[in-house]
């Protein structure tokens, strides 16, 4: 059968033809710009119906200068949705909610309102996985992409298709800023390039128009070859087996025949550059889209930057690090560090939170804006990549440093939410807008702040995200600092009496110290860490004390053990009531800071519960440590260890740790 194209409309494949391309390719820079704006607008789509938003999405999404700037806002349909996302922050509609919607449109319980997978729509059956799931799939393989749970979840889900659209529209800006007409009528989405001479014959025979051309090709005679085969296949395929013996070819073909073309230079490695391509399986982290997105824009803006000298010798010679892709975890998180320093980055800039899930989105939104004339381009670029040197460099600071300490000591915290601050604070010092004693006040503010609400708040971390962003809009912007941005800091801190954000006297922080439940309290390694800090405290209080790192490896152990009735009895009070408060009185006083020491793995097990002189003796024959000097030399412990000695020396070592931390009223 002999299939003719209208040249006004468009092809099988949804690409205009003729005189609409013709037309299209005419305005290049009109339609360089329509498709930047549905670029923006199909991703942000994608991105909001992929899973149901976050608090911080919402925020984000609704608030003012974003939906102004809507890259559709002519469209009379995106123009009602804007509006009703000013209506929804409006009503005060929160994550909680819009959650509950979103799960009754496309989820459940119940019958899905919305079922967001296409082949519900257009199926008979109104089925997934059905054969218009199976087109869907098709398409994205014509572009060299796939769904991300291939074969697991439906391919034609609404949020992957407007992916899938502003993807293409980003392929498109690329083809027009490189003038690439093979790339806009559709050569340039197969893997394969053929020569000149054959590209009418490869269009026809992709499109299915084989029959159309007139001229001999060996695309075509290829094509000829092949359906021949086919044909003499499906001849012999048993009776009734059709269905089956067809599915397993579409399934081999689309999900196990691949193709490569791989073009070499004089002096290339073949085998080499074939094993690399097929063993590396590296993930697409959202710095790769960041790069895409840099390039493009920079090439866009003609700038006359050299983009092959600049990824030769500036962009490729940091991201292509391995450093940079090992996940690595911080506070909750648990990522890349590209995607780690491209979060902090971001919510530096911005002066505002933002969604781990949304970076490249975010990012777009700041290149839009910065990057789109020539004399933006090169600050930005040389503004990103010195930060991204400035964040690798705090992983590499010197042991024994203020600034190493400080966070050696925040992944004990477990938080990583100052980054965006730390890094802002950094670049300012670097930049000679503060000075590093300015940038040391800081960090001992913020440690202090951070160590001492983790002793005294429960889950002290919970609303550390927007105290944060309070900070960087306290201080100023990225770039430019207020005047004594550090006062502004440590008086954002410590103006507050509001449990979420207060910032706890020494009064405070001594007395949760020495009275709580210390061994109970929080976490071994958070235990240890605080013990640790106190045997360097007493290293450092007389100048006679050898000095030295505390050794690792150290365990904790009480001094009256926690089984203490056998060597540790009570004396009799005279009353079983009174009996029953010594002994409750005890149980509480167990835990306690005052009763904890630091041993050696080894040493602790041969301790056990040995009474009191027993233990002093194995002290002073193995331990070097000045926790357990203290116990041994101080008189008052001369012959016994008792309550009252608990709480005298839970005291002294809370004083201890409220000297190593000031509080709010030593700044």
């Amino acid at each position: 059968m002999t299939t003719t194209i209208d040249p006004s409309s468009p092809d099988r494949s949804g690409r205009p033809a003729g005189a609409a391309l013709a037309a299209l390719l005419g305005d290049r820079s009109g339609l360089s710009v329509t498709l930047d704006r549905f670029a923006g607008a199909f991703t942000a789509l994608s991105g909001l119906l992929v899973t149901s938003s976050s608090e911080a999405v919402l925020d984000r999404v609704r608030a003012p200068e974003l939906l102004a700037e809507w890259p559709l806002p002519q469209d009379p349909d995106c123009a009602r949705g804007v509006e009703l996302l000013r209506e929804s922050g409006a009503a005060g509609e929160d994550e909680k909610l819009v959650r509950r919607d979103y799960n009754r449109l496309f989820y459940g319980p119940g019958p899905m309102l919305a079922p967001p997978y296409e082949s519900v729509h257009r199926s008979d059956e109104g089925l997934v996985f059905e054969q218009e799931t199976m087109q869907v799939r098709a398409a994205y393989a014509e572009f060299q992409l796939a769904a991300p749970r291939l074969n697991k979840e439906p391919d034609d889900h609404l949020a992957l298709e407007l992916g899938f659209l502003g993807e293409l529209c980003v392929r498109a800006m690329d083809a027009v800023d490189a003038d690439d007409d093979l790339a806009l009528t559709g050569l340039a989405r197969f893997k394969l390039s053929p020569t000149r001479q054959d590209q009418d014959a490869f269009l026809a025979v992709m499109e299915g128009n084989a029959t159309t051309i007139g001229t001999k090709s060996n695309v075509t005679d290829a094509y000829t070859y092949f359906v021949g085969q086919l044909d003499e296949w499906a001849d012999d395929i048993p009776e009734g087996q059709d269905e089956a013996y067809f599915d397993a070819l579409r399934d081999t073909l689309y999900e196990h025949l691949l193709i490569v073309d791989i073009r070499l230079e004089d002096g290339d490695n073949a085998q080499g550059i074939f094993e690399s391509l097929n063993a590396q399986g590296e993930k697409l982290l959202a710095m790769d889209l960041v790069k895409n997105e840099v390039f493009r824009r920079a090439k866009r803006a003609g700038t006359g930057i050299d983009l092959d000298a600049l990824d030769r010798d500036v962009w490729s010679p940091r991201f292509s690090d391995p450093w940079w892709r090992a996940s690595v975890r911080q506070g909750r998180y648990v990522r890349p560090r590209a995607e780690l320093f491209l979060m902090h980055w971001l919510i530096d800039q911005k002066g505002s939170d933002i969604s781990a899930t949304a970076l490249y989105i975010e990012f777009q939104s700041i290149a839009r804006k910065e990057m789109d004339e020539p004399s933006g381009v090169k600050t930005f670029l040389d503004r990103f990549i010195a930060d991204a040197d400035r964040y690798k460099s705090l992983d590499a600071l010197a042991e024994g440093t203020p600034e190493r300490r400080f966070f050696d000591r925040l992944a004990v915290v477990d938080t990583a939410v100052v980054y965006p601050l730390v890094l802002r604070l950094w670049r300012w010092a670097d930049n000679g807008d503060i000075s590093r004693v300015d940038l040391r006040t800081a960090l001992t503010a913020l440690e202090s702040y951070l160590i001492r609400r983790f002793v005294v708040v429960p889950n002290a971390g919970k609303n550390y995200n927007n105290l944060v962003v309070g900070i960087l809009k306290a201080i100023g912007t990225a770039s430019q600092p207020v005047k004594q941005p550090i006062l502004k800091l440590i008086g954002y801190l410590s103006e507050s009496d509001d449990k979420t954000r207060i910032w706890p006297s020494d009064e405070t922080f001594a007395t949760q110290l020495s009275t709580q439940k210390f061994y109970q309290a929080y976490s071994r390694r958070r235990d240890e860490f605080l013990l640790r800090v106190i045997e360097e405290r007493l290293r450092k209080s007389s100048a006679k004390i050898e000095q030295g790192s505390v050794p690792t490896g150290l365990t904790i152990e009480h001094v009256i053990p926690q089984s203490w009735e056998e060597h540790w009895p009570l004396p009799d009070a005279g009353d079983e009531e009174s009996n029953a408060q010594a002994h409750r009185m005890r149980r509480e006083r167990i835990h306690r800071l005052g009763n904890l020491s630091l041993v050696t793995g080894s040493l602790n097990p041969a301790l056990g519960k040995d009474p009191w002189a027993a233990k002093k003796a194995q002290l002073l024959q193995f331990s070097t440590l000045q926790l357990n000097a203290d116990l041994i030399t101080n008189p008052n412990y001369a012959s016994r260890f008792d309550d009252s000695s608990i709480d005298e020396r839970g005291e002294r070592l809370a004083a201890l740790l409220v000297h190593e931390w000031p509080g709010p009223n030593t700044f």
